[in-house]
């Protein structure tokens, strides 16, 4: 019986999904934020962190 899916390949999934360039582009835009203000965020007196049901403060 041969089956009906066709085998997973990494690079053809990415090319075929529809939002693959969002994410991609979505991606780069955070890491050029995070690059343009990273002073502001080491700066920041604590790191806030979420878990589920509970925002968590780490002070520096």
């Amino acid at each position: 019986m041969e089956a009906i899916f066709r085998p997973y390949d990494p690079s053809s999934a990415q090319r075929s999904d529809r939002s693959a360039g969002d994410r991609l582009r979505h991606r780069e835009k955070v890491r050029e934020a995070i690059r343009e203000n990273i002073a502001d965020i080491v700066a920041e007196e604590s790191i806030i962190g979420k878990d589920r049901n509970r925002i968590i403060k780490v002070p520096i």
